[in-house]
């Protein structure tokens, strides 16, 4: 049914299309860079920042022909099956790791310390080893920037804030402080991660890491969200609906969304 949901969806957004996740997660950790080494304070979440295009022109465009030309490239029959084998298999080594952490006795705080530790790992370890080849003069291949898709930004960011081009200790500073842990996408995804790890009563499901990547992005900047029911009791229990003033539903109240859509 891909074609056809493609063809939905495109006809319900008039062909709005969201930023790559990767360019909005990058986004905040650049805006955030910036507030800790300024001391701003914080920086202003808009919707434009998660759309190509503003949004709202794009509503209001005039022009008569109302083409919408959307181009995806397909996926056969061989490919999907790898893709649904790699998130079925991603999902049980959740499930693995949920297990493990209820036998240990391992709390929600514990599991949050580690997710937050697992997103500076992978920066800092991927950053010390760009890092080191520019002090040898050893050559940076493009296997090197495509391992890690994004992170090779934070060092010229580092270096366009500050001037210097190899301060790991600084951008430790900076991974470690409490403003990058209040990056939206960081903040979302890792609360939302450690409490599905260490829940007793829920199984990890297929579409659950794929759902929290989603709301990481978009719950941010939305006024309203419709997801899984479990996953919306995770957001209002980390009180995500009145930090960023969303109201949440699911199929079970989705009529009162509805209501409200059409109240508008």
């Amino acid at each position: 049914m891909t074609k056809e949901c493609d063809k939905l969806l495109t006809s319900l957004t008039l062909g709005l299309k969201l930023q790559h996740p990767l360019v909005t997660k990058q986004f905040q950790i650049q805006q955030m860079m910036k507030v800790y080494l300024r001391k701003q304070g914080k920086f202003e979440l808009t919707e434009a920042q998660i759309f190509q295009g503003d949004p709202i022109n794009q509503l209001n465009r005039t022009d008569s022909s109302g083409l919408i030309i959307s181009v995806r490239w397909p996926i056969d029959n061989k490919q999907r099956d790898k893709n649904i084998k790699s998130r079925d298999s991603i999902s049980q080594q959740f499930e693995k790791i949920r297990l493990a952490n209820i036998k240990s006795g391992k709390t929600l705080k514990q599991q949050l310390e580690d997710e937050y530790n697992a997103n500076i790992k992978v920066i800092l370890d991927y950053v010390s080893k760009i890092i080191i080849k520019k002090l040898k003069n050893i050559p940076i291949i493009a296997d090197d920037l495509l391992q890690n898709l994004g992170i090779p930004e934070h060092l010229f960011w580092w270096k366009h804030e500050t001037g210097k081009a190899t301060d790991l200790e600084g951008l430790k500073k900076f991974y470690l402080s409490e403003e990058f842990r209040n990056i939206p996408y960081i903040e979302i995804t890792s609360k939302m991660y450690a409490q599905l790890l260490t829940n007793h009563k829920r199984v990890i499901k297929n579409g659950d890491l794929m759902d929290v990547e989603q709301m990481g992005i978009v719950l941010p900047y939305c006024n309203y969200i419709l997801t899984d029911a479990e996953l919306g009791t995770i957001i209002k229990q980390f009180n995500f609906n009145k930090k960023y003033n969303v109201k949440v539903f699911s199929l079970r109240n989705v009529d009162i969304l509805i209501n409200e859509l059409n109240g508008l």
